[in-house]
Order: structure tokens, then C-alpha cells, then sequence
């Protein structure tokens, strides 16, 4: 018997302009990155890593505005311009998810589009810090009007 378990990962943005009150939903797919493949192999192999170790303990969302597709290989945004803290993470059976709420005075990137988005574990509000552990190339408009609602999902499939 051959068993295969997979990761996928989907964005959920919820924008609201708060001038016109409209509201619109998208989603996104994105791709994980070997970082989290890396950071689990390390951890079961017990390579330097202790029950304390943090390595997988996502803290951060990273926006940028690079159209540059989604590799497996991706250590950090093609070209991250903003960096946000998790606002809340929670799981469910073979599904994690972490949200993030940006208003207006958050997460406004030059151009008005935010082009790409990654989840990060250990990292810190300095940009390309941490592991990267997923990256997608999105088309959501941000400025001074717009608040976003960001929820990213990891589940297990087989």
C-alpha cells in the first residue's frame, strides 16, 4: 500500500471598502515552500531541534509587489515590501489556519496592488526574516479605503 499525504495551502481575502461599503472575496492557491518540508524532516529527525524550538511557529505575513511565479525553492518574497504580525492561528483535525486583519492605515503598497503574499515562522517585523513557509502570487487592491481580512489555510490531503 502506498500512501501519499500533501500539503495544500488557499488564501481567503475579504476587502471592504469602507467609504462604499463593498465587499468582495477572492481566493488564492499557493504553494509551500521546502522550508516547511525542511523544517518537519529536521524536526523528525530530531536534527538540532528541541520540544521547545519555535522553527514552525508562524508570526508573520509578508506582502510584496513581484508578479515572479511561486517556486518550491522560494526562501523569501521576490521583492517584499510590508511585513505584518499574525493577528490569530487555530487548527482543526489536518487543517491550520492563520488570520490577519489589515485596515486602512496597514498593508498599503506602492501601486495600490498587493502582488504577493508568503507566510512566515520565526521571524520578526524585519523584512525576508524567518521561514518561509508558503508564497502565492495574488491581485488584491490595498490603499487608505480598503480593509482586508486575510485567512490563510494549510491542510493535509491524501
Amino acid at each position: 500500500m502506498i500512501e501519499n499525504v500533501n500539503m495544500s495551502g488557499i488564501w481567503t481575502v475579504k476587502s471592504e471598502n469602507v467609504l462604499t461599503g463593498e465587499v468582495l472575496k477572492d481566493e488564492y492557491h499557493n504553494l509551500i515552500t521546502q522550508g516547511f518540508f525542511t523544517a518537519i524532516h529536521r524536526f523528525m529527525s530530531e536534527d538540532a531541534l528541541t520540544v521547545l524550538n519555535d522553527e514552525l511557529n508562524v508570526t508573520h505575513l509578508g506582502m510584496g509587489d513581484s508578479t515572479t511565479s511561486a517556486t518550491r525553492s522560494d526562501t523569501t518574497l521576490a521583492n517584499e515590501s510590508l511585513r505584518e504580525a499574525v493577528t490569530s492561528k487555530s487548527f482543526v483535525d489536518d487543517a491550520y489556519s492563520v488570520t490577519m486583519f489589515l485596515n486602512t492605515t496597514q498593508g498599503n503598497v506602492a501601486g495600490g496592488f498587493i502582488k504577493e503574499l508568503g507566510i512566515f515562522a520565526k521571524a520578526t517585523s524585519t523584512l525576508d526574516s524567518g521561514t518561509m513557509i508558503s508564497r502565492a502570487v495574488v491581485n488584491i487592491k490595498k490603499n487608505i479605503n480598503i480593509q482586508l481580512t486575510l485567512n490563510w489555510e494549510m491542510r493535509g490531503t491524501n
